[in-house]
């Protein structure tokens, strides 16, 4: 996010937001916690919930550190004139 911010700030744009899209940790956990458990005999509970609480913290990470696959950027152009 920082480099692609500072590209876009030396092409003349000025950077609105940056956010993480696309295939996410949350997505990750979402598909791999309930395929480990069931390989393993377990029972997942509260981890497949959408507001579980490893889901949740899981998802405050991915937006503080900008851990999706993509990045959408949101910018506009700069005028000096």
């Amino acid at each position: 996010p920082q480099s692609l911010t500072l590209l876009l700030q030396r092409a003349g744009f000025e950077v609105l937001a940056v956010e993480s899209v696309g295939c996410s940790t949350t997505q990750l956990i979402s598909l791999g916690v309930p395929f480990l458990a069931r390989r393993l005999g377990l029972r997942i509970g509260a981890l497949r919930e959408p507001n579980g609480w490893f889901r949740s913290l899981a998802t405050r990470a991915e937006s503080t550190f900008h851990l999706g696959y993509n990045l959408r950027v949101i910018a506009r152009r700069v005028d000096h004139g």
